[in-house]
């Protein structure tokens, strides 16, 4: 029996030894899954109180914040320090989609010309609108000449 208690105390004395190590490394893989977590909710708390993190606001925020990582918790920051409001998003996700899509259609608008021919009367309107009165005044020249004509 004197042989078995000496292990039972060799055992425990390496447990021992090892206790502390064993919990500097459990409390480095915790504080690592700490980060993880962290950096993952505060991903998620940018992206829905609608902050970029690479660009502008949402990056200066992300420089200095480092408060709770709930959304409440960051737009109360960012609204006490930036004066950042939200912009509401729609309810409905297609509605969105239709009105971005749209403003890109309207911007495309404004940049094209237009591939329907001027008539006479717009030519006309153009011209006067724009100030061109000798582009206005041949028009009329040609409008007279046109009812001469038999």
């Amino acid at each position: 029996m004197t042989t078995s208690e000496t292990i039972e105390t060799s055992s425990d004395e390496t447990a021992e030894v090892d206790g502390p190590k064993q919990l500097r490394e459990a409390l480095k893989r915790a504080q690592a899954d700490n980060a993880k977590l962290t950096t993952q909710l505060m991903g998620r708390a940018y992206t829905e109180a609608g902050l970029d993190t690479s660009s502008g606001l949402g990056k200066a925020i992300a420089k200095e914040y480092k408060g709770d990582p709930t959304v409440e918790a960051l737009l109360a920051f960012a609204k006490e320090e930036y004066s950042y409001e939200p912009v509401a998003a729609p309810d409905n996700p297609q509605a969105q989609t239709i009105a971005d899509e749209q403003k890109k259609l309207d911007g495309v608008q404004a940049v094209s010309g237009s591939t329907v021919p001027l008539n006479e009367s717009d030519a006309l309107k153009q011209a006067e609108q724009s100030g061109d009165f000798k582009t206005a005044g041949a028009i009329k020249a040609a409008r007279l000449r046109a009812m001469k004509k038999p």
